[in-house]
């Protein structure tokens, strides 16, 4: 999707840009005088559009490098969610919350960005289990291990994996860590997992 787009949106702006051109010239404006006033106006013009001329070289960047592609699930700065659109000006990604924020490109093309399904839909779920230092270590361990075993969505391969971490104030902590393949009901993957532990 994301490199059906980029080629949708590429070749949009190419036909306006030459359609531009041959109309001004079949309406007789001289290329010459064209490019004079093109000058003059793009010393204004650039100081006040700075910000624009960034998000749309941005926009390029993201388009043709492909690190960000529509569909992606991402997390930059307090925003996460999945990207809907990636424009030449803005991008649009919509949070797990339903809202559609508008990013600028500049902001994802500079700052630091988690991408979590660039390469691979995989995702860790690690949930903590602390229990009273009289329990059996392995038995939890073993639990634990048996409760991922059990849940359809946990994928094989890397393998879950449980561990006692240390020792709290009359406590043991655990944790488990294991992988699914799906970053999107990554939140109702860890509630049955939890619902399962505390049974177990």
């Amino acid at each position: 999707p994301g490199m059906i787009q980029s080629v949708a949106t590429l070749t949009r702006y190419a036909i306006l840009a030459i359609g531009t051109v041959f109309s001004l010239a079949l309406l007789g404006f001289d290329a010459t005088s064209l490019a004079i006033v093109a000058g003059g106006l793009s010393v204004g013009i650039g100081i006040g559009l700075q910000d624009v001329v960034n998000n749309f070289t941005s926009g390029l960047i993201l388009l043709f490098e492909q690190n960000i592609k529509q569909a992606d699930t991402i997390q930059c700065g307090s925003i996460n969610g999945q990207v809907m659109h990636i424009g030449l000006r803005c991008s649009i990604i919509r949070t797990f919350d339903g809202a559609e924020v508008i990013v600028p490109n500049g902001k994802l093309a500079s700052e630091q960005v988690i991408n979590w399904t660039r390469s691979s839909q995989e995702r860790r779920i690690t949930i903590p289990i602390s229990t009273t230092q009289s329990a059996d270590a392995n038995k939890v361990i073993e639990t634990l291990l048996q409760v991922a075993k059990n849940n359809r969505d946990i994928i094989d391969t890397p393998p879950a994996i449980a561990l006692l971490l240390g020792f709290g104030a009359g406590t043991m902590n655990f944790e488990l860590r294991a992988w699914v393949n799906s970053s999107e009901s990554i939140g109702e993957i860890n509630s049955k997992l939890c619902a399962a532990i505390a049974k177990a």
